[in-house]
């Protein structure tokens, strides 16, 4: 089956009024998200959790068939302290011997460029960066040669030119498994950008994705000047969840409950047009204690009725429910604090 689209075709959707008794829990601990509610703190005489009836933000719903939670081969991993590919024999042959200049980042990593040389579209420049568990790799351009020219060629086209153009690069198979469905890109308008395509792939461990890892290569009508991998190495712990893992309608509530004290005139990052684009299990360390180990999480994907360009994710732990974006860190959601 082609993945082409897939996920381009944003799922249908409608708001609803706020739902006062949704899913009975027990609800303790404090609620505080820093400029965008006020502390929400619990009434240990009431046992059950419900959703704010004075929500500015209306409950966010899933009208297809609702996500399973997969079967875990680890409950736990740990990341190896290991580069996916060596640096050096990856510039070797991807700069086919000549000389490059390199600098010392410290903890940021490294820094490799070739010096600026002639090219059929200009002076040209060639760079990679690595970091822990990964590199980015990038050409550019240093003249005023057009960088917005209409692709010429179909996604279709671009995505077999991509994988080629990777598999040579990388000199590996195993990073080109599991492609994510293409989107168009759109710009804040709902405009189709028109002067590239971004393809990606995913890193699993298992059947599982690993938020934030994977591949990813942008092409334009000059070729591809863009190339990210993100690749941690893992090892399974001998673990088992201390709790039964949340389902999806309960991770979904967390997410609802949090959302529901949210003040979207304070906090830009929730918005009364948000609506859930997707929605799957992935392996994170947003919740862990130690960064090293990453254990499944609820992954949401909401995007805006007016700005359907902003597509951004939020996570819900599987043991304890609590919420966590890039905007509002973690907070805590309606469950008990177990940890």
């Amino acid at each position: 089956m082609s993945f082409f689209f897939e996920s381009g075709m944003i799922m249908a959707h409608k708001k609803a009024p706020i739902l006062v008794s949704m899913i009975a829990v027990t609800l303790a601990g404090l609620i505080a998200l820093v400029g965008c509610t006020g502390p929400v703190s619990s009434n240990k005489s009431t046992p059950q959790a419900v959703i704010n009836p004075d929500s500015a933000l209306p409950v966010l719903i899933w009208p297809g068939e609702k996500p399973q939670l997969p079967e875990f081969t680890a409950w736990e991993y740990t990341v190896q302290n290991m580069p996916p590919l060596e640096i050096e024999e990856l510039l070797a042959r991807i700069w086919e011997g000549r000389e490059y200049e390199s600098y010392d980042h410290g903890e940021s990593g490294m820094h490799y460029r070739l010096p600026l040389y002639q090219s059929k579209y200009g002076r040209f420049r060639e760079e990679l960066d690595t970091f822990s568990n990964g590199f980015s790799y990038r050409w550019e351009i240093n003249e005023n040669y057009p960088k917005r020219k209409v692709m010429n060629i179909s996604p279709e086209q671009a995505f077999e030119q991509a994988g080629a153009y990777a598999r040579e690069f990388l000199g590996d198979d195993r990073y080109l498994e599991y492609p994510v469905p293409f989107a168009l890109t759109l710009d804040e308008d709902g405009t189709q950008i028109n002067h590239f395509y971004e393809f990606n792939w995913e890193h699993r461990v298992g059947s599982i994705p690993v938020h934030g890892d994977g591949l990813s290569l942008r092409v334009i009508p000059e070729g591809i000047p863009q190339l990210r991998l993100s690749w941690s190495t893992f090892a399974p712990l001998d673990t088992k969840p201390r709790y039964q893992p949340l389902t999806f309608d309960e991770a979904l509530f967390s997410l609802n409950y949090v959302r529901s004290y949210i003040n979207p005139q304070k906090c830009s990052e929730h918005s009364t047009d948000d609506f859930l684009v997707s929605a799957q299990v992935v392996y994170s360390n947003a919740f862990s204690e130690d960064p090293a180990v990453y254990r499944p999480v609820w992954e949401f994907t909401l995007s805006r009725e007016n700005k359907k360009s902003h597509k951004f994710p939020i996570l819900v732990d599987c043991l304890t429910g609590k919420v966590s974006s890039s905007h509002d860190g973690i907070v805590e959601s309606y469950l008990k604090d177990l940890q």
